[in-house]
């Protein structure tokens, strides 16, 4: 899903696709559902959790600029260009437009495993896509894809199993 929203005059396109949770976990080092559970651990302390709310939301409005646009600069180099209320007036638009991108979709796991942009890279390699694809797909649509190659190809779930260094050799 695309959409164009506008920041201090400028438009700004964000993708809410796969490829913005990759582009997040390569930016800051963590997955962005993993920081979003770190909220509910501080729902004692309001101001924390609404700063810690507004962080994670700046990462991921710029997770899905990145997405839509490869030459955006990085983010200490973009944010430092947009003013502060600007920026902070999109976070709920850009939010709300993520959360959207996810309908239809109420697990993000198989078989118990927690999700991370590894393990959806490597599915997606492993299916032919590449980040560029993943960029302009919502994530329900790139776990269904993979799933329906899998049920393609006759893997089933007894068929997983965990990767030898054999099997990292073979590639």
């Amino acid at each position: 899903m695309k959409k164009t929203i506008i920041i201090g005059g400028t438009a700004i396109p964000l993708s809410a696709s796969a490829g913005a949770l990759v582009h997040y976990k390569k930016q800051f080092g963590t997955e962005y559902t993993d920081e979003h559970k770190e909220l509910k651990n501080l729902k004692e302390d309001a101001g924390a959790q609404a700063q810690k709310y507004a962080e994670i939301s700046l990462r991921l409005l710029w997770a899905m600029a990145r997405a839509a646009d490869r030459a955006i600069e990085p983010f200490e180099t973009w944010i430092a260009t947009k003013e502060s209320a600007e920026l902070f007036s999109a976070l709920s638009e850009a939010q709300t437009f993520f959360a959207s991108s996810l309908r239809g979709r109420n697990d993000s796991s198989e078989a118990g495993e927690a999700f991370t942009s590894e393990r959806l890279m490597a599915q997606a390699l492993i299916c032919g896509l590449s980040v560029d694809d993943l960029d302009d797909m919502p994530l329900p649509m790139a776990l269904d894809t993979i799933e329906a190659w899998c049920k393609v190809k006759g893997y089933t779930e007894e068929d997983a199993r965990q990767a030898t260094q054999a099997d990292y050799d073979a590639l």
